[in-house]
Order: C-alpha cells, then structure tokens, then sequence
C-alpha cells in the first residue's frame, strides 16, 4: 500500500510538470527556432530536463512491488527448499538409526554367545545349529531391509554405497551361518544323498574358522556407514542453517 502510494505521488507530479511545460511552451518559448531563448525559455528547457528524470524516477518507483514480489518468491523457494532438505535430513537419520540399532543387535547376539569372556576367545563350539539358524534369518531380515532403502534411491551416493558395503558383508555372514546349520537343518531330508549330506558336514569346520570373521567384517561396514551417514547429515543440517540464516535476513529486510 505504502508503495502504491508513492507511485501515485510521483505521477501525479509527472502529470503536472508534463502540463506546465506544455503551458510554458505555448506563452514563453518562440516558434522560430533562429529566434533568442528569453529567461522563460530556459527555464522551460531545464526543466524538461527534470521532466526525463522525473520520468526515470517514476519508473524506478514502479519496479519496487515487482522487486517486493520477486523476494517474495525467493522466500517461498526457500522454505520449500527447507522442507525438503529437512525431509530428506529426517530420512537419513531414520535409515541409519535401524541399520546401526539392528546390526548392533545382531552382533551383540553373536559376541554374547560364541566368545569365552573369561578369556575372551572365539569358542566354535559354542556356535549351535539352531542358534546359528536363527543369526542367519535375523540376517537376511536386515539385509532384506536395507534393500528396500536402496531401491528408494532417495540417499546419496556415498551413502549407498556405504550401505551395500554393509548388505555384502551382512550376506555373507548370512551364506557362513546357512553352511554351518546346513547338516542339522537338512538331516533326515530323503531328497539329500549322502554324498551332498558328507559334503556339508565337510564345509562346517571352515565356516566356523570364517563365523568371527565375517562377524567382524559386518561391524567393520556398519561403523563405515554410521561414519559417512554422520557427515552427510552434518553436510545437510549446514544447509538448512544457510536456508535460515538467509530467510531471517529477507525477513529482516
């Protein structure tokens, strides 16, 4: 309103010295071009001078409600900007929280039960079929997920690449477990010879030698990912304190 005002202020006076100079044109100024320019004259002439700038002035005034618009838009940009990036900052939060929740678990399970903490060694035969049975599904179930959050493609690329690291590594402790169940899990089957049934139980000391290994090789892949997850989060919280920063100052100005 405030701007509509002085617009109309400044036409209203383009308005009256257009006429005024109109007038003084016809009483002061002589027709033949050849003929002396009196006092009237240069005034008249003057202030068509000023007439071109009150112009110019007049058309500056104009421009302010559609530069006014123009930061209003930049400030609608902005706070869509930040809902998103807000969005996608509570995504990443989300999906790292269960993957290092769930492997923590998962791992605290493993340690729990296969070392010795009297002197803290690794104790094969403390690892039982159905209880390894079991470590493989609960693996399988988190890799399961983390693949849902990778098909989304909605994380950075350092990000899922982190995060198959840990998919890989969660596969293969998944693969480790199956060998080591496998004899218990397929005994009696009548469609399993007893070639394929000397076979797995031929595969079980090597897997127990490569469980703590492929153990440590998923908790190795969760730090990494917690790791990048944390800077990418620090890279997207700086940025919506840019966003912030910017739409105080508009607010501000």
């Amino acid at each position: 309103m405030r701007n509509n005002s002085t617009i109309v202020v400044f036409a209203a006076g383009y308005i009256f010295v257009f006429v005024l100079l109109m007038t003084m044109k016809a009483m002061v100024v002589p027709s033949d071009a050849a003929a002396i320019c009196n006092v009237g004259c240069l005034i008249y002439r003057v202030m068509s001078e000023f007439q071109t700038l009150l112009a110019a002035g007049v058309a500056l005034i104009a421009a302010i409600p559609v530069w006014e618009q123009i930061k209003k838009m930049n400030v609608q940009q902005d706070i869509m900007a930040r809902e998103i990036i807000e969005r996608r900052l509570d995504s990443i939060e989300t999906k790292c929280r269960y993957l290092d929740i769930n492997t923590t678990k998962l791992l605290q399970d493993i340690w729990g039960t296969v070392i010795d903490f009297s002197d803290d060694e690794y104790v094969p035969s403390l690892v039982k079929p159905q209880w390894v049975f079991n470590i493989r599904h609960h693996a399988d179930q988190i890799a399961s997920e983390l693949g849902r959050h990778q098909v989304a493609k909605t994380d950075s690329v350092r990000i899922e690449a982190a995060r198959a690291e840990v998919i890989d590594a969660l596969a293969a402790l998944s693969n480790c477990a199956a060998t080591i169940s496998a004899p218990a899990e397929y005994a009696g089957d009548p469609m399993v010879s007893d070639d394929d049934m000397q076979r797995m139980e031929a595969a079980v000391p090597d897997a127990l030698d490569r469980f703590p290994e492929c153990a440590g090789a998923v908790d190795d892949a969760r730090k990494d990912f917690v790791a990048v997850a944390a800077v990418e989060s620090s890279s997207v919280r700086e940025r919506l304190r840019g966003i912030a920063e910017q739409l105080i100052r508009n607010h501000n100005d």
